[in-house]
């Protein structure tokens, strides 16, 4: 049916052209006749205001609709509670009343009356302020506020409903867009929403009447006379029409009224006579067919049987619209309840996946928020996206906790996947979050391969979220990135021989606390003091004094004093190992032994939560560090017992350290066996222990390169060196002392004074025992002038770090080396000593 508008206009105009042209040939085209008893008829209709279920229904589905966008706008930009969290309570709660209320057939007060006329101009006029529109805001407001039932509207809602946010529109313009929708897409609406709009210009209407008045005074005559003949044309035309219909019926089985029904369309479609009997004819044929698959449903559908009967009895009383508004309307609550039966699913498959993730099952639990997200995504892509991020996250937790490799890049994919549905410009923060989230995984992988593509990674990702998360916007979002990105700096700066990345990362770490305060956020505040003992630690070591170290213990005592172990279990033992790791380098620079026992209480403590079945990877971890500090005591005491505990420290690291799952970490375990193997054969009789060293430390050369992390290549080419030396020791020949000699100055090409002054002495010392070997077994003179030289220049160098213990080494080989140049034949029999095994940069990590 055309909108009254449309049938006004044409209407006149062609009674204008007719009048203009005259109408004696016109009579017989009843158009003419339809058209001006159609306004006539109307116009009565068109005095009266509108009222009706379809303008109640429109309406308020269009506000309910805008309603809900406008929620969705406003707490996708507010930060949430959690980089992970969900949607709050107001949020949850005022969907659910969009939902519950755009069915409601009520018209609500602020759409009654006079307040309708203007709403109807609101998407014509959608950047200003439109007539009404205050009014409407307030009492959805007030209507929202009564829905919440006591629960507070969160500060600058009411504001966003009004004016919009970021890139978002304000509510009166998302009104008019849906508002617009439902004058595509309802008849109904639209029929009652266009008289409502002749109702706004009653004077053209009171004009429209009076000059359809003066044709009919002129012409009234000819219309008499016209309506007579069409009348008369008309009936004999129905009458062999309904004769034709009749006996079609009964040939064809099909009641009358509904191809009387269809006879009426293909009259309005313009169909020439001579067509609608075989036109009618395939209709009926069409008509069957369809009584029959409606049938044949309704034995197949119970569920549906009753509106196809109904729908059959509309059929048979020639009510085709009714019959496909019925159709239309069931299909629409079938789509409402599969759409909701989804939902109901989806947020079961959630509930599973959680238990799954209490028992460790997180790739189970991953699969199931997948399918979570296959059921809504395509009716609520908000829903699925949170399903995508959740099965992100797990499968993250599953690789951090099993050492699943595989797994963690299934992880960085869907964070990819993520950041691509996440649009910056309509969700700014939410973007900034799954970049952050997609960062985390990119470092997790990171940490574990040799490379250093996805850290670099993971710091661009870092950057890009920074971007969003503004301090003076979101403050304690902006210190858990800085925080991640401190992590990933540290992560770098010990792959690399400068101290650059280590600075930013203590830079970063320190950024964050100045919102992660201990009063503010007290786990959050006890997780940076952590990570910024771990940065401290690593620059500890790479510097001469102890002050960094110290700073690192510090910062490490200070966090356990809000990671407990029966709050947080797993983050009270990584930070008891960090402990550890920190008070074994000072341990390492002392002479006493009380740092290293510390160490050794700290790691076992750890290995109380970090076991191998909840986290394998980190177990191993802790392991390799307890058998560092056992194999330091053990070179303290002269405790064989300790060394031997060292060794089972570190063959039960490798279990889970392989080469295949984390490459540099099984080759730092290597390096570290190499040593303390090294350790013991000094003290056995044979070189077997002595060989099974030089085999782990050159097992450990083949991940840990010159080129790809240049000051760990050269701290195992030191311990190599000190190991070839002590085999040669044994030999009669010089071939072992060559290679160590060689071994020695190679690592001095990456450890530099500048660079690692302790270590730069180490190496040092070690050579200058090499070179006094050499010299005392050829009376090499020269060789023994070297000697000097490196044990001189490495005496120096502990004495003014304060590395009392190392110092006093060096000063004995120095005097040894010294009485062998002056005697230039002699040989002395005193034992010498020597820190070559030192293996701080490999032995420990977070």
């Amino acid at each position: 049916m055309e909108p009254v508008t449309t049938l006004a206009v044409a209407g006149i105009s062609w009674i204008a052209a007719t009048a203009m042209g005259g109408i004696a040939e016109g009579l017989a085209d009843r158009t003419f006749v339809d058209t001006v008893r159609a306004i006539r008829e109307r116009l009565p209709a068109l005095a009266r205001r509108p009222e009706g279920g379809d303008l109640a229904r429109g309406l308020r589905q269009a506000q309910m609709r805008a309603l809900e966008q406008v929620i969705r706008d406003y707490a996708r930009e507010r930060p949430f509670a959690g980089l992970g969290g969900g949607p709050n309570a107001f949020t949850q709660r005022a969907l659910e009343f969009c939902r519950s209320a755009a069915d409601q057939p009520v018209m609500i007060p602020h759409l009654q009356g006079d307040a309708l006329l203007p709403l109807a101009s609101l998407h014509a006029d959608a950047g200003g302020v439109a007539a009404g529109a205050t009014v409407m805001e307030g009492a959805v407001l007030a209507e929202l506020a009564v829905a919440l039932d006591g629960a507070p509207t969160p500060s600058g809602f009411a504001e966003h409903l009004r004016s919009g946010g970021r890139g978002t529109p304000r509510f009166v313009e998302l009104f008019g867009i849906y508002f617009a929708e439902q004058v595509k897409t309802d008849d109904g609406f639209r029929e009652v929403l266009h008289t409502g709009l002749l109702l706004q210009n009653a004077a053209n209407l009171a004009a429209l009447g009076d000059w359809l008045t003066q044709v009919e005074a002129r012409f009234g005559g000819a219309l008499a006379r016209l309506e007579s003949g069409v009348a008369d044309l008309a009936a004999e035309n129905r009458a062999g029409f309904a004769a034709v219909l009749e006996a079609l019926a009964a040939e064809k089985g099909v009641p009358a009224a509904a191809l009387r029904s269809i006879l009426e369309k293909l009259g309005e479609s313009a169909v020439h006579d001579e067509e609608i009997l075989a036109r009618l004819s395939a209709k009926a044929d069409e008509y069957l067919a369809l009584r029959e698959q409606l049938s044949t449903l309704a034995k197949s559908t119970p569920n549906t049987s009753a509106v196809l009967s109904e729908g059959n009895q509309l059929l048979d009383a020639g009510d085709l619209d009714g019959a496909r508004r019925l159709f239309a309307d069931a299909r629409a609550t079938l789509r409402s309840t599969r759409e909701q039966h989804a939902r109901d699913e989806a947020a079961l498959l959630a509930a599973e996946a959680g238990v799954d993730r209490l028992q460790l099952r997180y790739c189970e639990a991953a699969d199931r928020y997948c399918e979570a997200e296959r059921l809504v995504a395509s009716f609520d892509p908000d829903a699925g996206f949170d399903y995508l991020c959740r099965r992100a996250s797990t499968l993250l937790q599953h690789g951090e906790e099993f050492g699943d490799n595989v797994t963690l890049g299934e992880a960085i994919s869907v964070w990819r996947q993520a950041v691509q549905l996440c649009a910056r410009q309509n969700v700014p923060l939410d973007w900034a979050t799954t970049q952050n989230n997609l960062a985390n995984a990119l470092w997790t992988l990171g940490e574990r391969e040799s490379g250093t593509s996805r850290l670099e990674e993971a710091v661009a990702a870092y950057r890009v979220a920074l971007e969003e998360f503004t301090r003076e916007r979101v403050p304690l979002d902006w210190a858990t990135v800085q925080n991640n990105l401190g992590t990933a700096f540290q992560t770098l700066g010990g792959r690399e021989s400068g101290t650059l990345r280590l600075e930013e990362a203590v830079a970063a770490y320190c950024a964050a606390l100045e919102e992660r305060t201990r009063e503010r956020v007290p786990l959050d505040w006890a997780m940076t003091q952590n990570n910024l003992g771990n940065a401290l630690q690593t620059l500890g070591e790479r510097e001469s004094g102890t002050s960094r170290l110290e700073e690192a213990v510090a910062a490490y005592r200070a966090a356990l004093e809000e990671l407990t172990r029966e709050r947080v279990p797993l983050d009270w033992a990584t930070t008891q190992n960090n402990l550890g790791n920190a008070l074994t380098t000072l341990g390492e620079r002392e002479s006493g032994t009380s740092r290293l026992e510390e160490a050794v209480a700290a790691y076992r403590a750890a290995l109380e939560e970090r076991t191998r079945m909840r986290v394998p990877l980190y177990w191993a971890m802790t392991q390799n560090n307890l058998g560092s500090a056992l194999w330091t005591l053990g070179e303290r005491e002269g405790s064989t017992a300790r060394l031997e505990e060292a060794v089972a420290a570190y063959h039960a690291a490798l279990e889970e350290r392989t080469r295949e799952r984390v490459p540099l970490n099984w080759a730092a375990t290597q390096n570290n066996l190499g040593a303390v193997l090294k350790t013991l054969g000094e003290r056995d009789s044979g070189t077997a222990r002595l060989e099974k060293a030089v085999i782990a430390y050159r097992a450990a050369l083949e991940e840990y390169t010159r080129k790809r992390a240049p000051l760990v290549w050269a701290l195992i080419q030191n311990n190599l060196g000190a190991t070839l030396r002590t085999l040669g020791e044994r030999e009669s020949g010089t071939a072992r002392l060559e290679e160590a000699v060689a071994a020695y100055r190679a690592a001095l090409e990456e450890r530099t004074r500048e660079r690692v002054p302790l270590h730069w002495a180490a190496t040092q010392n070690n050579l200058g025992r090499a070179l006094q070997i050499l010299g005392e077994r050829a009376n090499d003179s020269a060789r023994l002038e070297d000697a000097v030289k490196s044990l001189h220049a490495a005496t120096q160098t502990f004495e003014a770090s304060g590395a009392d213990y190392y110092a006093a080494l060096a000063r004995s080989n120095l005097k040894q080396a010294q009485r062998l140049l002056d005697s230039a034949t002699a040989t002395d029999d005193q034992p010498a000593n020597s820190p070559d095994g030192e293996s701080a940069p490999l032995t420990r990590g977070p």
